[in-house]
């Protein structure tokens, strides 16, 4: 991927929630991983439902409108982020609406820009044929929610402003580049620690669900492994993570992310990996037998 080269994709299989009721904010808050009490409209911030475990429902930008707010989080996820809401409404005044199919998350992204603030830019009603919101999710990444109706228009609207349309495989491998973690790396497999999202948790906040487990990580340094980028040996596309051994046949974690580098010819991912085997250069197998090799790259943002 070039730099200073801007891009943008459209999602598909999105996780759209609508929530309304008075009660809204403050129940977010108290159930998810960050700070959300005094989030004002018009901005936005990602937060984290986590199982009483401690594991990854999913990651979400939670984003405050005048009479509603939005929940959008990632491919696949609505139902099971839908049932994990009414689980927990019991007195609240909050409404749950699923929005998924009817709405359209985007991403651009760019290796030239810094994004620096979760401002909401051009806000509008999520309805009629013009509506766009626009997100900012990182230093070189936004998110567009549009109605699926007016898809034409914004890709018009994006190709204006000097973005280009990419290609699932180009926007992974920035997300691969970025250590940014996707859907295989936010299942109930992984905490928030091991895929780089602890930022996401507010430790000086209350009790929410799977606190204790997450603080009691971060404490005691429990943490047993970490986002990396990997090499592969060869083509390997992923139908669900995939676990790796040592050369001994030990667990060493999950490959979760592998896309082809058409410009090195070579396949590239993200794994999920035990810190035992963080060093750079180390070689892991498949842990079903099969003739994988993975290398380890580099660990860290």
């Amino acid at each position: 991927m070039n730099s200073f080269v801007k891009y943008f994709i459209s999602g598909q299989n999105d996780t759209v929630l609508k929530l309304t009721g008075a009660d809204t904010l403050d129940f977010l808050h108290r159930i998810t991983t960050n700070d959300l009490k005094n989030l004002g409209e018009g901005y936005s911030r990602e937060t984290i439902f986590t199982t009483e475990k401690g594991r990854i429902t999913d990651l979400v930008q939670v984003s405050v409108f005048k009479d509603y707010y939005l929940l959008t989080g990632h491919p696949g996820r609505a139902a099971a982020l839908e049932s994990w809401l009414n689980k927990f409404i019991i007195a609240d005044d909050v409404t749950v609406e699923n929005l998924s199919g009817k709405i359209v998350i985007g991403e651009i992204f760019t290796n030239g820009d810094n994004f620096t603030e979760n401002h909401m830019y051009d806000l509008q009603p999520l309805s009629g044929e013009d509506s766009l919101i626009i997100i900012t999710t990182g230093k070189n990444r936004k998110r567009i929610i549009y109605s699926r109706d007016s898809e034409p228009q914004v890709k018009s609207y994006l190709g204006t402003l000097g973005y280009q349309e990419a290609s699932a495989d180009e926007f992974d491998l920035f997300r691969i580049e970025n250590l940014v973690p996707w859907s295989y790396e936010l299942g109930e497999e992984f905490n928030p620690h091991e895929v780089g999202i602890i930022d996401r948790v507010n430790f000086r906040k209350g009790c929410y669900i799977g606190q204790e487990v997450i603080a009691r990580l971060d404490t005691y340094d429990k943490v047993q492994k970490s986002l990396t980028r990997v090499a592969l040996s060869g083509k390997y596309e992923l139908p669900a993570p995939l676990r790796l051994n040592d050369s001994e046949g030990k667990d060493a974690g999950y490959l979760t992310s592998s896309v082809l580098n058409q410009s090195k010819d070579s396949w590239v991912g993200l794994g999920v990996i035990r810190k035992a085997y963080l060093e750079p250069g180390t070689k892991l197998v498949q842990a079903d037998g099969g003739n994988l090799i993975i290398e380890v790259m580099q660990t860290g943002r």
